[in-house]
């Protein structure tokens, strides 16, 4: 667009549909089910049966989950979160690729 703001928040989606939301220095992962290490490649996946919070500022390696810290910005993201996969297209109605053009 023409606005010369930037957004407020950013929602990314990571391996296997798993979508996490940034705003401002927080970056707020919700539960997912899965193995947390990828046993092959010995790399975390971000599977979690708890709330996961990281403030960047301090955390840039998202080291430090402080979601009980937070229990506010917590309960704002993940509304924030729900919100916005909520009045996103469902796959079913997915926009043409750029292939079909």
């Amino acid at each position: 667009g023409n606005s010369k703001d930037g957004r407020e928040h950013l929602v990314t989606e990571g391996i296997r549909a798993k979508t996490v939301i940034r705003w401002k220095n927080w970056i707020y992962i919700p539960p997912y089910d899965g193995p947390k290490i990828f046993a092959d490649k010995n790399i975390e996946t971000g599977n979690s049966d708890v709330n996961q919070l990281y403030n960047l500022e301090n955390d840039i390696g998202q080291m430090t989950n402080i979601a009980d810290k937070h229990p506010q910005i917590v309960k704002n993201l993940k509304d924030l979160l729900n919100s916005i996969q909520k009045n996103s297209p469902s796959p079913n109605k997915t926009q043409s690729n750029v292939s079909d053009i």
